[in-house]
């Protein structure tokens, strides 16, 4: 009568050997279904489970402890810039380095960008997988993640790009209009073009340490 079995659920000691689950699991697994099927269960559950995740604290934007994330879980965030193949041969990475993300539960890929927002991205796609987002879809959030706050830090300056032809050759070359900014103008003529750039770069005002990168994308015309 004395003999136990670990609770499958909480691993105590539980003289119920059919069910084995304690007290306390028996009756949370048995009754819990029930109490979720109201709003207010399901929020107080989740409350329990899975505090909100949001980065306002106190009324104040991006104060959210990411480190704090990294900490509790073990998660290391580093840069890899060698590959590593099956017979143990090491090469530069190239195209290929970025940042990682490594914890108990696998490894993935965030790229490059800063070190401070990797380890923003790494805390985000932990918090999500950790309430039972999949790692597809976390990974997707956390690259739109990364384009949010890099789009914050980093000074950009967008055109639309109008395709546009040389009369005497059919050539054709790129006419930019930012509103405020330039009108139509080409970016490859010897003397409006080279004019433009001088302008798009004063505006960039490019430092030492920083490098620009150049996205030409499409999209469709907006209504």
């Amino acid at each position: 009568m004395n003999e136990t079995v670990p609770c499958e659920t909480c691993g105590k000691p539980t003289p119920y050997r059919g069910t084995k689950r304690c007290n306390n699991c028996w009756e949370v697994e048995r009754r819990l279904p029930d109490y979720v099927k109201s709003s207010r269960g399901r929020a107080f559950a989740r409350r329990i489970a899975l505090p909100d995740l949001d980065d306002w604290v106190d009324g104040k934007p991006d104060a959210w402890d990411f480190e704090a994330v990294l900490k509790e879980h073990d998660v290391e965030v580093e840069w890899c810039d060698t590959l590593v193949d099956c017979d143990g041969n090491r090469k530069p990475a190239g195209e290929f380095a970025g940042w990682g993300l490594y914890w108990k539960n696998g490894t993935i890929h965030i790229g490059r960008t800063t070190a401070t927002i990797a380890r923003k991205a790494a805390a985000l796609f932990v918090s999500l997988w950790l309430r039972g987002v999949s790692a597809s879809f976390a990974d997707k959030l956390m690259d739109g993640f990364i384009v949010y706050l890099e789009r914050q830090e980093n000074r950009m300056l967008a055109f639309l790009a109008e395709i546009d032809v040389w009369q005497h050759d059919c050539r054709p070359y790129f006419r930019f209009t930012r509103e405020g900014f330039c009108e139509h103008e080409p970016f490859d003529d010897m003397t409006c073009g080279w004019h433009l750039q001088q302008r798009i770069i004063e505006a960039l005002d490019p430092q030492p340490d920083e490098e620009i990168i150049v996205t030409f994308t499409t999209r469709k015309r907006q209504p």
